[in-house]
C-alpha cells in the first residue's frame, strides 16, 4: 500500500544481512505504477531472479494484474520482464500468488473465469535465457463454482502444490458458491 506512485500503488524492497542486522539495499517501484496497483503484494525471490506481483494493475482491465521479474546485476536489482497473462482480463487478480524455482515461475489468477465463474488459474512460465515465456495454463479439474484455484502456491523441484481456499465437495455447480467452503492451511 506503499503511495510513492499514488494511493496504494506499492513497493517492495530489498535487504542484505550485514553482519547480525537485515539492512535495507534497494526499494521498488513499478516503472508503470499507477493508483490501486498494490505493487508488492506477493513476492518471490530465487537466487539472483526475484518477482513482485502486482495483482490490481489495469494492462488487460481493471484489475486483471500483472507480474515484474527483475534480476541481480552488481548488487542492483533491475527489471528483466512486465508478465501479464496472455488471456488475462478483468478482474482476474492475476499473481495474487506466485512461485518461482530456478527456471520456472508459477502465477496464480484465482479469481479468472475462463473455465467457471470465479475458478481461478495459474500461469506456469519457463526462463529461456533472459526471457519468461507462457508455457501452459493450469485449472481445476472439479466442476464447481468460485473455487478460487491458484490463491497459494510452492513450488518444489519438479513438484508445484496450488491452494483452492474455496473449493468444496458440498457445493454442487448449482448451488451457492460459498456454501460448505473453507480455507484451510497447509
Amino acid at each position: 500500500f506503499d503511495d510513492d506512485q499514488g494511493f496504494n500503488s506499492g513497493a517492495a524492497y530489498f535487504f542484505g544481512l550485514d553482519a547480525q542486522a537485515w539492512v535495507q539495499k534497494q526499494k521498488l517501484t513499478a516503472a508503470d505504477g499507477s493508483i490501486n496497483d498494490q505493487f508488492g503484494w506477493v513476492v518471490a525471490l530465487h537466487g539472483d531472479t526475484a518477482v513482485v506481483g502486482a495483482r490490481f494493475d489495469d494492462n488487460k482491465g481493471i484489475n486483471s494484474g500483472s507480474a515484474y521479474v527483475y534480476t541481480r546485476h552488481e548488487h542492483k536489482w533491475r527489471l528483466q520482464q512486465h508478465l501479464i497473462a496472455s488471456d488475462g482480463e478483468l478482474g482476474n487478480q492475476y499473481s495474487w500468488a506466485i512461485a518461482l524455482g530456478s527456471d520456472t515461475l508459477i502465477i496464480g489468477a484465482p479469481f479468472n473465469s475462463i473455465k467457471r465463474p470465479l475458478s481461478g488459474s495459474c500461469y506456469v512460465y519457463q526462463r529461456n535465457g533472459d526471457s519468461w515465456s507462457e508455457k501452459q495454463k493450469l485449472t481445476a479439474g472439479v466442476e464447481l463454482l468460485a473455487e478460487r484455484y491458484g490463491t497459494s502456491i510452492a513450488l518444489e523441484g519438479n513438484t508445484l502444490l496450488i491452494g483452492a481456499c474455496l473449493d468444496s465437495p458440498r457445493a454442487p455447480l448449482s448451488s451457492s458458491p460459498w456454501a460448505g467452503a473453507t480455507c484451510v492451511p497447509f
